[in-house]
């Protein structure tokens, strides 16, 4: 097992993986539709954003992804698992 920082080719199977990982709570079809958006990781993020995986036997098994705030704290953005 490892963990790498995420590649602007990883964003759909990162928001793939979030869905997956939200609806396994049973929220329901319709409220993690509605999450959708929250819950898509963009190239765009990835590239402005840390974003790593966790990867075990090259299969994405997790990711997580935070931001800097300041010089003393750092924004949790993500963090999702394989469920």
């Amino acid at each position: 097992m490892k963990i790498e920082k995420a590649n602007l080719n990883d964003a759909e199977q990162l928001t793939e993986l979030a869905i997956r990982s939200k609806d396994y709570w049973n929220y329901g079809p319709i409220q993690v539709e509605e999450w959708r958006e929250d819950l898509t990781i963009s190239s765009k993020h990835i590239e402005e954003k840390h974003v790593y995986k966790l990867v075990n036997n090259n299969k994405l098994i997790g990711f997580y992804a935070y931001q800097l705030e300041n010089l003393k704290a750092v924004k949790l953005s993500f963090f999702f698992i394989e469920p």
